[in-house]
C-alpha cells in the first residue's frame, strides 16, 4: 500500500495496513500534506518506523532496519527465545517475530481462552514471567506482550547487539503508538520511550524504566536473579537492581485506549508496587486528591481520573 496524505483517512489506512501485515510506502507527497502533523498529531518519527518504504530519502533514517544477516557471535549462534504470555488473543506479533534474520523460539503462554501456545496458568507478571524463562531454550529471552508488533526483520538482532555490546543485563525497546492513538498516550509514550537522537547522542531515560512490552534479558541472569512475585511491575522492580540499557532503533508498535477501569486498575496495581518498594505515594491523602481533580478535564478526563484514583486508592492502602 502507498500513503500519499497524512491526514485522518491517511492515518486509519496506515494503521489498518501494519496491523493487517501489509507492507506500506510512504509517498513524497505526505510530508507537506500532512493534515493531523502539526497539530497535536502523530510525529513522523512515530510513523515512519510502521512502513516498509519512503519516497522522501530525509525520512529514511526512521525506518525499520532491514534483514541483515551477519556472522554468528563467537563461541554459539545467535539465538533467542520469545515469551509472550496472553490469555486474550493470538498475538499479533508472531508472524513478525518469525520473520526476523535470527533464530527466535516463540513460547506463547497461554492461559486463558487462547489455547494454541503452552499452558500455563496465570499467576501474577512476574512468577508467570518466571515460568517461561525456565521453559526457554535459548540464552536470551525476549518477553513481549500479545498487543505489541515487532518493527523491521531486525528487531531482534538490535537488541541483541545492543545487550551484548554494552554488557547490559538486559535492554528495552522503543514503543510507537498507532497512528490514531490520542493525544495523551503518544505523549506519554514519547517520554516513556523516546525518538532516537538525531544527531546520533546517547538517549537517556529518567530512572530504571524496564518494560518488559519489549526487554531483552540475559537468561542466565534471569535465571540467577528472577522477577519478584508481584502481580505487576516486574520489569520495573527487577530493573532497579541490573544493569539496564534502552536501545531506541529497536522500535514496537503499541499502545492503549485510554479507558477509565483499566487506568484505574493499572495505575493502582502499579503504584502499590512502587509505594511497596519505598517510593512516596504520588496522590498521599484526600487533600492531594481534592487539588489534582480541576486538572481532569478535557477529552481525556475518564482516563486522567481513573489514573487519579488509582494513585490515590494505592496511596491509602500503603
Amino acid at each position: 500500500m502507498r500513503i500519499d496524505r497524512l491526514d485522518r483517512a491517511g492515518l486509519a489506512a496506515l494503521e489498518a495496513a501494519v496491523r493487517g501485515g501489509e507492507p506500506v510506502r510512504l509517498g513524497r507527497g505526505a510530508v507537506p500534506g500532512a493534515g493531523m502533523l502539526g497539530r497535536g498529531g502523530p510525529a513522523l518519527d512515530e510513523l515512519v518506523p510502521l512502513c516498509h518504504a519512503v519516497d522522501d530519502p530525509a525520512l529514511a533514517r526512521w525506518l525499520p532496519a532491514p534483514a541483515r544477516p551477519a556472522p554468528d557471535r563467537p563461541g554459539g549462534a545467535l539465538a533467542v527465545s520469545v515469551v509472550i504470555p496472553t490469555h486474550r488473543r493470538r498475538p499479533i506479533g508472531l508472524a513478525a517475530l518469525e520473520a526476523q534474520d535470527i533464530e527466535t523460539e516463540l513460547l506463547v503462554l497461554a492461559n486463558g481462552a487462547y489455547t494454541e501456545g503452552v499452558r500455563v496458568p496465570w499467576a501474577g507478571h512476574g512468577a508467570t514471567r518466571n515460568v517461561g524463562a525456565r521453559l526457554a531454550r535459548h540464552p536470551y529471552v525476549l518477553f513481549t506482550v500479545d498487543d505489541a508488533l515487532p518493527l523491521g526483520a531486525s528487531f531482534v538482532r538490535t537488541l541483541v547487539e545492543a545487550l551484548l555490546g554494552g554488557g547490559h543485563d538486559a535492554v528495552y525497546a522503543r514503543q510507537v503508538p498507532w497512528p490514531t492513538s490520542d493525544p495523551v498516550t503518544r505523549a506519554r509514550l514519547r517520554a516513556w520511550t523516546p525518538p532516537p537522537d538525531p544527531d546520533g547522542r546517547p538517549v537517556t531515560t529518567p530512572g530504571a524504566t524496564l518494560d518488559n512490552v519489549a526487554a531483552l534479558y540475559r537468561r542466565s541472569v534471569l535465571l540467577a536473579d528472577p522477577f519478584d512475585n508481584v502481580d505487576i511491575a516486574e520489569d520495573w522492580r527487577w530493573g532497579r537492581r541490573h544493569d539496564v540499557a534502552y536501545v531506541p532503533a529497536a522500535v514496537v508498535a503499541h499502545a492503549h485506549p485510554r479507558r477509565f477501569g483499566e487506568l484505574y486498575t493499572r495505575t493502582r496495581a502499579i503504584h502499590a508496587v512502587r509505594i511497596a518498594a519505598g517510593e512516596p505515594a504520588a496522590v498521599p491523602g484526600l487533600g492531594a486528591l481534592v487539588t489534582a481533580l480541576p486538572g481532569v478535564v478535557g477529552a481525556d478526563a475518564p482516563g486522567a481520573l481513573g489514573e487519579l484514583l488509582g494513585q490515590f486508592v494505592a496511596g491509602r492502602r500503603r
